[in-house]
């Protein structure tokens, strides 16, 4: 097959993700792009240059791969929505917790997921916006929901996902519950909560399991929020959550699947945000599903 024969293939990969090893990987994933039929460019995400800008003259790519974690697979489909690159998104993973990949069943081993891609499908799939912040896996807040901003990067890179296991237990002995309304189209709750997050996929901080009957083709959001209550239930509703067992009964559990929701922080809290793993807005935060607004190519093991 001649080069004119190729397709595009754009690859943005962030160096820092994870353990730093990817670029190990890359000639790899390049031949298997190869084999695939794709020519590959590459960005390599360093803020040396804008991923945005480099799309300028991408009009005519059949696909945009990235490798890294949440971050990089949101700040790559910001940049495709905001240049108009309507092409499927392949995520290969390389950061620390890799919530969503985990969600898609991407495997873990850059080679192998580069060939899951190439024998994945693309497949609308659902996003969700966060006042005016795209997302792809989460927007939440409270316990847990920062850490990926707050753990150190050597420790990210020693412990790995245990450096996320770590500081949520360092931040208990001194988090203290927050008030807020979650509104719906239908109802409004008023709630003492450790955390709220609002999921399209199904995990969150490492935690990949937290919402098992999330989907990214329902046309709905996920949201999840602990409330204050004794430490004994406390420790009871975290179990039940973080190890993905079925909390829908939990009375120290919030569940909703909605289209539309408002959440404000009641009291004068300040309350900020993680939005797939980067620092999000404050609240107040309007949240919405963009159903079938993203192209995703799911690997073949995904079972939806």
């Amino acid at each position: 097959m001649g080069l004119r024969h190729l397709k595009k293939l754009k690859l943005v990969y962030n160096p820092a993700s994870g353990d730093k090893k990817f670029k190990f990987s890359l000639d790899a994933v390049i031949s298997v792009f190869q084999q695939g039929g794709y020519e590959s460019s590459l960005f390599r995400c360093d803020g040396s240059a804008s991923l945005e800008d480099s799309f300028d003259e991408a009009a005519s790519l059949d696909c945009v791969v990235c490798a890294g974690g949440d971050g990089t697979a949101n700040m790559t489909l910001s940049a495709m929505k905001k240049k108009r690159i309507d092409c499927p998104l392949g995520i290969i993973p390389c950061g620390t917790a890799n919530d969503f990949a985990a969600y898609l069943k991407m495997p873990q081993e850059p080679e192998e997921a580069a060939k899951a891609i190439m024998e994945g499908t693309a497949t609308p799939a659902d996003a969700g916006m966060a006042n005016g912040r795209l997302f792809l896996n989460v927007c939440g807040s409270g316990l847990f929901t920062n850490i990926s901003t707050l753990v150190d990067k050597d420790a990210k890179d020693i412990l790995g996902k245990f450096a996320y296991y770590l500081k949520g237990l360092e931040q208990l002995p001194n988090f203290s519950p927050f008030r807020v309304s979650i509104q719906t189209k239908e109802k409004t709750i008023e709630e003492d909560v450790f955390l709220f997050l609002i999921l399209n996929g199904a995990g969150a901080g490492g935690f990949s399991n937290l919402c098992p009957h999330a989907s990214i083709q329902d046309g709905k959001l996920d949201l999840v929020a602990v409330k204050s209550q004794p430490i004994s239930q406390l420790a009871v509703s975290f179990l039940k959550l973080l190890k993905g067992e079925d909390y829908l009964g939990d009375p120290g559990v919030i569940s909703l699947q909605e289209p539309w929701l408002r959440v404000r922080a009641l009291g004068g809290q300040v309350c900020e945000t993680d939005v797939d793993g980067e620092k999000g807005p404050d609240l107040p935060i309007e949240a919405f599903a963009l159903p079938n607004s993203v192209s995703l190519i799911l690997p073949p093991q995904f079972g939806g």
